[in-house]
């Protein structure tokens, strides 16, 4: 499990043929709980997968993921 007191904010640059890939070991299942998760320009090429998002708050934007 994997809290966080602030938004987790994603801006990295993967590229089509090479993707930053956000996801859970094989076989586990990781969990983020705290806040939103808010992925920004310049970031391209995210993938999350695998994953449980859970127990948020704050969510000022109305929503677990924003994408801006």
């Amino acid at each position: 499990m994997y809290t966080f007191s602030s938004t987790l904010t994603i801006d990295c640059q993967g590229t089509s043929s090479n993707y930053i890939s956000i996801e859970s070991y094989p076989d586990e299942t990781a969990i983020i709980s705290g806040t939103a998760i808010n992925i920004t320009s310049p970031a391209k090429y995210v993938s999350l997968a695998h994953l449980i998002i859970a127990d948020l708050y704050d969510l000022h934007w109305g929503s677990a993921v924003r994408v801006s």
